[in-house]
């Protein structure tokens, strides 16, 4: 169930995800929620996954802290200091929609929730 998400974009993501693995509709059920009960995640806490894993974030990315590792990121939402920051750690994003098309399963990935 879509609760009152206006945003389209997440609307269609929601719907495309949900149809995937169950991993990707574990993430669907997530943004499915109200925006005010998303996820939130400081980058810097980041640093407990180890180099070169692929994260992906159900909600926004917000610049606290710095990264140390090099990883993968997926989230909803991000900043230009995220960006910034992502960059300066070697580190990259992807949106969730190219990573459910790359990792049909995602078994290879870890959820922060």
């Amino acid at each position: 169930m879509i609760y009152g998400a206006t945003n389209v974009n997440l609307k269609i993501l929601i719907a495309s995800l949900r149809k995937k693995s169950n991993f990707w509709g574990k993430v669907s059920d997530m943004l499915s929620v109200p925006a005010r009960k998303r996820i939130t995640v400081n980058l810097g806490s980041l640093n407990d996954y180890d180099d070169g894993e692929t994260v992906v974030i159900p909600g926004k990315l917000v610049a606290g802290g710095q990264l140390q590792k090099k990883l993968t990121i997926s989230c909803w939402r991000f900043s230009e200091a995220v960006l910034s920051k992502l960059k300066a750690s070697g580190s990259s994003i992807i949106s969730l929609h190219d990573l459910s098309v790359k990792e049909l399963e995602g078994s290879k990935l870890r959820l922060v929730s």
